[in-house]
């Protein structure tokens, strides 16, 4: 799969978790409503595990401060840091906790 065709299909399976969220509102609360939402949470944990190795086979670095790993990008033209805890990816280490992406 080219990057995308990968890309796309990520964007469309978001998109189809965020219907489906939205679906499981109408639903009364009981067994069935808790069994969707169980399920909504595993499509999306499979979904950012499929973001994570698309990344990776790219040869994104990841962060191991989350589960699924947190995949390190350019912010404002910054090395390849993790959006949630700041890591820097080139240089191995943190950013402080006053600084800003």
């Amino acid at each position: 799969m080219d990057l995308e065709t990968t890309k796309n299909f990520l964007s469309v399976a978001g998109q189809a978790i965020g219907l489906i969220k939205q679906g499981k509102e109408l639903l009364p609360q009981g067994p069935h409503r808790t069994g969707a939402e169980k399920k909504i949470a595993e499509a999306e944990q499979a979904l950012a595990l499929a973001e994570v190795r698309a990344a990776q086979s790219l040869g994104y670095e990841l962060c191991k401060c989350t589960w699924p790993p947190q995949i390190c990008l350019r912010i404002d033209g910054r090395d390849n840091m993790c959006p949630k805890c700041g890591y820097n990816a080139f240089h191995g280490t943190k950013l402080g906790d006053d600084a800003a992406f």
